[in-house]
């Protein structure tokens, strides 16, 4: 298992609302210029030295820095997490989210996922209806889930990039392609493929904003379009899905795969990447668990997909696994 660094500190439910208070607060920064007396610091910030004892307390049995004599300093394990603080901020505001769920709709998410959908907090996020323009307001709507997909996508792109065979590939369409993290890591392995992300307006807006200045960006392009429904550009000899269908029911899913295939030409490559499916074991789950559970109804078997592509006419169907922080599946065919 290869977890993202911040994940180290995402295992406990109270450690994790410590460390999102200590980065609110400004804690993390002062620690971050060195260690401090933990009643300088109660002064210069106006907290009640207690209080700030018993957080420092909770965030030390949490890996987070270490109370010495009244002194506090950050891990060194912590610090070196610390690059990611964008993605760990983010999966802590998710996590917010889930957890709300688990609390107040456990019972939908473990039976009734049309009741889930309609009601958790984790679905009013994801309001891809709020993506439809480039406007100020749905840029900032949808900059909250984005940030948090590219926080996940830039830790597994890397490790997803070596199991897909795109050597011979001069053109990738990237469906549902988020803010390019993942064909930013495709394009890094790859010297010589181009590729374009199709996605919804508000989307490819902040995409072109996040792979901009990379030294990949020239061979990275962006189209807003809706690929349920309008057509597919043509012209690229492979098509990927990264975490895209698991959105939607089997039919759906069917529909969007049959459109690619039809996008492609004989010999064309078709991806799919997923996570598959939940399957907690006799081990007690992390609090980071919980982001998951909250798709567990909606994640399928790598053979799901097996089939859909068969039932297509794809051929040289296959699939490899790794295992990040559940079970990823690159499940690849060929159009005839």
């Amino acid at each position: 298992m290869t977890a993202a660094p911040e994940d180290a500190f995402l295992d406990s439910f109270i450690g994790s609302a410590a460390l999102g208070l200590a980065l609110k607060s400004g804690l993390v920064d002062r620690l971050g210029q060195g260690p401090q007396q933990i009643l300088s610091l109660a002064g210069g910030a106006k907290l009640d030295p207690r209080g700030l004892e018993l957080l420092a307390g909770l965030l030390e049995s949490a890996g987070v820095l270490t109370l010495r004599h009244g002194t506090l300093a950050l891990t060194s394990r912590f610090t070196a997490a610390l690059p990611r603080r964008a993605a760990l901020e983010s999966k802590l505001a998710f996590l917010d989210l889930a957890a709300r769920d688990v609390l107040d709709h456990l019972p939908a998410m473990l039976f009734d996922s049309g009741a889930y959908i309609g009601s958790g907090a984790v679905f009013e996020l994801f309001r891809y209806d709020r993506a439809g323009t480039d406007s100020p307001e749905d840029l900032a709507f949808t900059r909250r889930w984005l940030d948090y997909t590219t926080a996940l996508t830039e830790h597994e792109a890397p490790l997803l990039a070596p199991l897909m065979a795109l050597g011979g590939t001069r053109r990738l369409l990237d469906i549902g392609g988020n803010s390019g993290a993942f064909v930013l890591a495709l394009c890094a392995v790859n010297p010589r493929l181009e590729a374009t992300v199709l996605d919804l307006p508000a989307v490819t807006e902040l995409g072109r904003r996040y792979v901009a200045g990379t030294r990949e960006a020239p061979r990275i392009g962006f189209v807003a379009a809706d690929a349920r429904r309008d057509p597919l550009p043509e012209g690229f000899d492979a098509i990927s899905f990264k975490s895209v269908l698991h959105d939607w029911p089997e039919a759906d899913a069917r529909q969007l795969l049959a459109r690619a295939r039809d996008a492609l030409p004989s010999g064309g490559l078709l991806f799919i990447v997923e996570r598959g499916a939940f399957a907690p074991g006799p081990a007690p789950l992390p609090y980071a668990a919980a982001a998951n559970l909250a798709f567990a109804r909606f994640y399928r078997p790598p053979s799901a997909y097996v089939d859909l592509m068969g039932a297509l006419g794809l051929g040289n169907v296959n699939v490899q696994t790794i295992e990040i922080e559940m079970p990823f599946h690159v499940i690849a065919g060929t159009r005839p």
